[in-house]
C-alpha cells in the first residue's frame, strides 16, 4: 500500500513537470515577434534570429502605431521567404527614414540605404504599411509597422 502511494506520487510529479515545461515552451513560442507579425500580416519569417534592436512609439490600447525591429537572422531561410523586391526604391526609402527620424532611432540602427537591399512592402485596407528591408550582405533583417 505504502509503495503504491509513492508509486502514485512520483507519476504525479512527472506529470506536473512536464506539464510545466509544456506551458513554458508555449509561452516563450507564443511571444516569438515573428508570430506576432504572422498574425497581424500573415507574413511567415523564420523563426532563427536574434533581436539587435527595438523601438516603438508609445502602446495603444487598439494595437496601432509605429514599431521598428532590427533582426540578424542565422539562416539562408530568409531569402525565400518572402517574395522580395529588388529594385531601389527612393520614395519607400524616404517613408521608413521619416518613421525612423519620428521613432528617435540612434544612428547606428538606422537603415544603410547606401548598401543594397531587399525589401517587402504591404498596405492594408486601413492604411497600415509593413515594411521590411533585408541586407543580404550582413543577413540583418529590418521591419517597421506602421499600423493605423
Amino acid at each position: 500500500m505504502k509503495i503504491k502511494k509513492i508509486v502514485m506520487m512520483i507519476i504525479f510529479l512527472i506529470i506536473i513537470i512536464i506539464l510545466i515545461i509544456k506551458v513554458k515552451d508555449f509561452i516563450n513560442n507564443t511571444n516569438l515577434y515573428s508570430n506576432v507579425l504572422n498574425s497581424n500580416w500573415s507574413i511567415d519569417l523564420p523563426k532563427e534570429y536574434e533581436e539587435v534592436y527595438s523601438s516603438g512609439d508609445k502602446e495603444s490600447f487598439l494595437g496601432d502605431g509605429k514599431r521598428y525591429h532590427v533582426f540578424k537572422y542565422h539562416t539562408d531561410d530568409i531569402n525565400s521567404c518572402i517574395d522580395w523586391s529588388f529594385n531601389k526604391d527612393l520614395k519607400l526609402e524616404s517613408s521608413v527614414n521619416d518613421i525612423l527620424k519620428n521613432l528617435n532611432v540612434p544612428e547606428e540602427n538606422m537603415i544603410d540605404f547606401n548598401n543594397e537591399y531587399k525589401y517587402f512592402y504591404k498596405k492594408e485596407s486601413d492604411s497600415s504599411k509593413l515594411y521590411i528591408i533585408f541586407m543580404s550582405d550582413s543577413y540583418n533583417v529590418y521591419i517597421l509597422e506602421d499600423i493605423q
